[in-house]
Order: structure tokens, then sequence, then C-alpha cells
């Protein structure tokens, strides 16, 4: 309607009543993609006449319409590819999607031997790669409600659309390392921004955890100290060597800072800190050799020892004669009133 309201504004010369309405919200696509674990339970549990028909669905990602309805014409076992051309919808063979739908999917060998194992069951007896035992195109209801969820209740897995294959063959691509364009040329996507805006949150790399190649970069020339690039004469071989060693930067002194002397230990009993006594700095530790910056040695103070005296010597004690004479004596020198 939009369309047919801006293509008469154009030839009648009015406004489109269509140029303010804004586009309906779009629901964010659903992705509940498998693991690589759960695709192997799934593709080992599953029915045997279906194996086949799940594996080529998990690796290639395929929509449920363009696998129902692939026909053995579109099977290129020569070059490897599945030509996409036409798909399955409402019982009838119709025109893909879109017109970037119409690609050429790489087959895996996984994908190369399943297809192989297929043609064995149905490659005399029906057009279509995978069909029933009429030799019509399954029906994507009847394999929902008769395989696909009875699956996912015996492995104990959530509940999850069978489009969700599609997801997980994206996800598994993107997580092994392929190139972006290359994933989008086979899901059918005529760029990258799809595929980063549904799936980016699903694409941890599979093979390593990330940030290990920093890790190895790291590790190679961290631990041989810095290098420097150098190219070999008359050549445009590129080496490099350890840089020239330079001494390590002094540490200054502080400066402008004051330390309390520290509490001396306590000898013999007796409390030594005073602040009356000097103190003699001993140095606490050697410093340690190595190649990391050394601290300057701490000082620790401790008072120095305290030279004792002998104590004087006590008077002889007196006799009650000495006492009686001297208090008469001291009697007699009193002047009478």
């Amino acid at each position: 309607m939009r369309q047919i309201l801006t293509e008469a504004a154009d030839q009648f010369q009015f406004t489109s009543p269509a140029l303010s309405i804004k586009k309906l919200r779009v629901r964010k696509t659903d992705v509940n993609p498998f693991s690589l674990v759960d695709v192997q339970r799934i593709v080992a549990t599953v029915r045997p006449d279906y194996r086949d028909y799940m594996t080529t669905r998990f690796l290639t990602a395929m929509r449920t319409g363009e696998v129902h309805g692939l026909k053995w014409k579109y099977i290129d076992w020569d070059l490897r590819i599945i030509r996409v051309r036409e798909t399955f919808v409402l019982g009838e063979d119709e025109y893909t999607k879109t017109d970037g739908s119409q690609r050429d999917i790489q087959m895996s060998q996984p994908v190369f031997d399943a297809l192989k194992r297929q043609f064995e069951v149905t490659g005399k007896t029906s057009e279509y790669v995978f069909c029933n035992l009429a030799g019509q195109p399954l029906d994507n209801k009847n394999f929902s409600d008769r395989v696909w969820y009875p699956l996912l209740r015996h492995l104990g897995l959530d509940k999850r659309r069978p489009y969700q294959m599609r997801h997980t063959a994206a996800t598994l691509w993107l997580a092994s390392g392929e190139a972006p364009e290359w994933i989008a040329r086979q899901l059918g996507h005529t760029s990258t921004e799809m595929l980063f805006r549904v799936y980016s949150r699903y694409v941890p790399n599979l093979t390593r955890q990330d940030g290990s190649a920093m890790e190895r970069l790291l590790a190679s020339h961290m631990s041989q100290g810095p290098l420097v690039e150098q190219k070999e004469p008359d050549s445009h071989v590129t080496i490099y060597v350890p840089a020239q060693e330079v001494a390590q930067q002094a540490i200054p002194k502080p400066r402008g800072v004051k330390r309390k002397a520290a509490v001396a230990p306590v000898l013999d009993g007796q409390d030594m800190a005073t602040q009356d006594q000097p103190l003699v700095p001993v140095p606490a530790a050697m410093p340690t050799l190595i190649p990391a910056p050394v601290p300057m040695p701490t000082l620790i103070a401790i008072p120095a020892p305290i030279a004792t005296q002998p104590p004087p010597a006590s008077p002889p004690p007196l006799s009650w004669q000495d006492i009686a004479e001297s208090w008469q004596r001291a009697q007699a020198a009193k002047p009478l009133n």
C-alpha cells in the first residue's frame, strides 16, 4: 500500500498520506542455537532414517522449505555444492525467499557422506532428496510432532523450533573462524550486517579462548626482552634481534617525608625506647639482587645501649650508744629561753 501511494503521489503530484506512517515494529529474531556437543548427541540419537536429514540441516544452514524442496538435480557431486533454487511451501514448489537466497552451498565432508547414503535410499525412487514413503517432500508439522520434539524431550533439551538448526550452523561457522562474507553467502544474506546483528553474542571461538592470541604474543616477546626490527642486507627478510640493554632508571630518594622512629623491643624486662636515648640506624636486610627495580634498604631505629654506673656505697649502721650521744649533743646546742 505504501508503494502504491508513493507511486501515485509521484504521478499526480500530491503528498503521499503514508509518508508519516512509521513501519511496524519487527520482533527481534529469537536465536537459541545448539552447542556442538548437543549436535553430536542429536545426530547420534535420532532415528536412523532421519540421521542424514539432521546432518544436512545442521551443517548447511538451509531453511526448512529449502531442504524439503531440495531435488537431486541440484546436487553437484563433482564440485561438492548444493544449488538452492527452489523452496517447498504449502505443498508447492516456489521461488526462493529472496534473490539472495539463490545460492550455492559448499558441502563439508560429513554432508557429502550423508547425501551419498541418502542417494542409496531415495535417489532412484523420488526426485526429492528427503521425502516420505510416497516420494513426496516431508511435511514440517509431521516431522516436528513425531520426530523433532520427542527427540528433544528424550535428550532433556529445551524445546526449540527445527529452524534453530539453521542458526546452529551459522554460529558454528562463526565460532570456528570462517570468513563472515563466506558465511553470509552460505546463509543467503546479501551482506554481513544481519550476520553480526543476530549471531554476535554466539561467536566465542571453539578452538581457543578469546584473547589467547594476545597471550601468545606477549609470552613470545616479553620473555625475550625488547626486540628491534632489523632487515637483512640485500634481502627482504626481516628479523627481530634483542635490543641493546640499558641501565635501569634510578629510584629517587624520598623528599619531604618525615618518618617516626620505630618502637624498639623490650630487652630484659625494661623499655629501652625513650626520647632521650640516641638511636642507631641498622639496615633491616640486604637488597635482593634481581632484575626488577631494587627497593631502598629500610632503616630501623634501635636505641643504643645505656652506659650504666655502679650505685654509691651505703653508710654503716649506727649503734644505740651513738644515737643517744648524738641526741644529747643536739639538746645541749639548743638556746635557753
